[in-house]
């Protein structure tokens, strides 16, 4: 269990913004700049910090969080414009940013993670999609589905058995399915 006091050692929980928990039984808790690992044992630690990766790529509110079959965090950072991958043996690197995805990718939201390892990403104008191979592209934007059906605040992001895409907008009131690429 994860309570305010955090890791205990003077990193307290103060506003968790998202929660997963991977296969072994690991709880993740996205609370600003830090993202919290609880063990199945009880144990609390910290997984990703302020300090991003290390090279220079910060996280800032850290507020979405996914966890693929193999065990990789994802980390969105809406104050700082980007995604981290952080593996389970501990490696922690940027996969998206503004600058990768474009002026678009700003204040990422939420994500997702597909069978086949592609990371959806709901940001402040669209969900980008990272593909395991580092390609980012855009497949819907906040014009919506082409249907007159607008996106305004994305803010939610799931995905169906079949690969099927589901994209909320907050203050456009609706849901769009973005169909399974072939």
């Amino acid at each position: 269990m994860i309570d305010s006091d955090g890791d205990g050692v003077g990193h307290d929980i103060t506003l968790p913004q998202d929660l997963a928990v991977d296969d072994v039984g690991n709880a993740y808790v996205a609370d600003g700049p830090i993202v919290f690992r609880s063990a199945p044992d009880g144990h609390v630690s910290i997984l990703i910090d302020f300090d991003g990766d290390g090279a220079g790529n910060t996280l800032r509110n850290a507020n979405g969080l996914a966890i693929d079959a193999a065990g990789n965090v994802y980390v969105a950072g809406s104050g700082s414009d980007n995604v981290f991958k952080v593996t389970p043996g501990g490696a922690i690197s940027e996969i998206a940013d503004r600058g990768t995805g474009g002026p678009g990718f700003r204040q990422p939201k939420d994500l997702v993670v597909d069978d086949d390892g592609n990371v959806f990403v709901a940001t402040l104008t669209g969900v980008f999609r990272v593909a395991p191979d580092g390609k980012i592209t855009e497949p819907i934007d906040n014009f919506g589905d082409g249907l007159g059906n607008v996106l305004r605040s994305l803010s939610r992001l799931a995905l169906d058995d079949a690969g099927n895409l589901y994209v909320s907008g907050s203050t456009s009131n609706n849901v769009i399915r973005v169909p399974a690429a072939p």
